[in-house]
């Protein structure tokens, strides 16, 4: 009984000593900091499927196959599918090429559900029009918070695209060859791009194929038409040599790639000048002319497209080869006003450029060229200046009885003033020409010989006309 007591009484004085004079209380877990609040979110973006699956909740994707993007929207569809995944949804995930592509996944019944942005969702239909919005149900909504502001990486804000002036030779092939053979091929559209992203100013300079100039290549006079074949490089820097103007970039384009690009932004919108139908397609099939109606905001796809930027002699456009240049600018307008309004098609298309299969280009890829016109398509988007110009030729024949055309002094000299505008924001006011080339031009295109030339003349930022006093009427007396 005692060794019982005495064994209790231990027990009392080890509890009493823990509670006491032993290891204090332990430490309060620590609150948690409250998760900040986010600066803002992204566009919405959705995970869709077809009004006709029977699915109309999250849940029945259980076990299904979500599409998701390998490029463009990739951040946003990986936060999605993260989301799913924390809700413990499985499923399987195919990923897709390009938004656009989403309608062929459709055809096969190879996904079930798809993660699109909401821009996206809405602007697919321009591209495939057996992609209807209203034939899919919303199933979630989601958005992406973001905690601190978005940084642009500096390797494109070092890009020198960005920030600097620099001027692109593009160049047009009157044949559908693969990128290989460009080298062997004429060049039938040649049009002189200068870029300023300070000013937000886009200058072009067109010249008919038959411009009779030095070519930089063989040391000879000869037609623009024929440096092409020697290869891109030397139309480049011929006209960089006409004009005083290093060059540093080309894009070269053929029938095949000029349609693929334009289909690949969804076709663009024009003020079509004229009714016309070319004798024959990009194919040279005259059993499928191409026929469009003179109207404003015509959304062209890349076919339709190209009658507009061949065409110069049917349907009475007005001064044949004069007239289809300036409807190959405004073609480059359309491209331009696209691209401000929707740069993110740049990146959607990315894929395609580094496969050099949408464009001949030398912009370097590995120094984030592509990301920085995207930046700058980006900036373009609150509004830019254009100043479409018009190189003038005088005809002439040569010895051996070529038909050419001369430039005539005048002409050069504006080019060279508007140049210099482009790069630098300032012209010599000390030229005969200055007046003359501080005035700029928007082109409407060429329609017919009723209508001319269609277009709307502004002046360039800096320069102040003369006003005339008015002649007072009244006489002293």
């Amino acid at each position: 009984m005692k060794k019982l007591f005495l064994c209790l009484l231990a027990l009392l004085m080890l509890l009493s000593g823990c509670a006491g004079g032993g290891n204090p209380e332990p430490t309060p877990e620590p609150t948690p900091e409250p998760t900040p609040e986010p600066i803002g979110y992204s566009d919405p973006i959705y995970l869709v499927a077809k009004k006709t699956s029977g699915i109309s909740s999250v849940e029945e994707l259980e076990g299904k196959t979500i599409g998701t993007q390998l490029y463009y929207g990739k951040e946003s569809t990986d936060y999605v599918v993260s989301e799913l995944n924390e809700a413990g949804l499985t499923f399987e995930v195919l990923g897709i090429g390009g938004y656009v592509a989403i309608p062929n996944h459709l055809l096969d019944d190879s996904i079930d559900a798809w993660i699109v942005e909401k821009d996206a969702h809405e602007i697919i239909w321009d591209y495939r029009h057996d992609y209807n919005p209203e034939e899919h149900v919303i199933l979630a909504e989601y958005r992406i918070p973001y905690y601190e502001e978005e940084k642009v990486e500096q390797s494109i804000l070092d890009n020198i695209l960005t920030k600097e002036p620099f001027a692109v030779m593009i160049t047009g092939i009157d044949e559908r060859v693969d990128p290989s053979e460009y080298k062997k091929a004429r060049n039938d559209v040649n049009i002189l791009m200068v870029v300023n992203p300070e000013m937000k100013h886009v200058l072009t300079v067109s010249f008919p194929r038959d411009s009779y100039i030095k070519n930089a290549c063989t040391g000879y006079n000869d037609k623009l038409t024929h440096f092409g074949m020697k290869g891109t490089e030397c139309v480049k820097e011929s006209i960089g040599d006409l004009l005083d103007v290093d060059i540093e970039y080309f894009v070269q384009v053929s029938f095949s790639t000029f349609v693929d690009m334009i289909d690949s932004l969804g076709g663009i919108e024009v003020d079509v000048p004229l009714d016309f139908c070319m004798d024959q397609d990009s194919y040279r099939n005259v059993k499928q002319p191409y026929c469009l109606v003179k109207g404003e905001d015509t959304l062209l796809y890349g076919e339709w497209a190209l009658a507009l930027a061949r065409n110069r002699k049917y349907d009475g456009i007005y001064n044949g080869d004069y007239g289809r240049i300036r409807n190959q600018a405004l073609i480059v307008n359309g491209l331009m006003e696209r691209l401000s309004e929707y740069p993110f098609l740049l990146l959607m298309a990315e894929y395609s450029w580094r496969a050099n299969t949408l464009a001949y280009h030398n912009f370097n890829l590995e120094l984030n060229d592509l990301e920085a016109l995207f930046y700058l398509a980006n900036a373009f988007s609150d509004g830019y200046t254009v100043d479409n110009y018009f190189i003038e030729n005088v005809g002439d024949m040569t010895e051996s009885g070529m038909s050419i055309g001369r430039l005539t002094e005048r002409t050069k000299e504006i080019a060279k003033l508007k140049v210099q505008y482009a790069l630098t924001g300032e012209m010599d006011k000390e030229s005969k020409y200055y007046e003359e080339a501080m005035i700029g031009y928007i082109t409407g295109g060429a329609g017919n010989y009723t209508d001319k030339y269609i277009g709307e003349e502004y002046y360039l930022e800096g320069y102040e006309p003369e006003v005339e006093e008015p002649v007072s009427s009244e006489t002293n007396e």
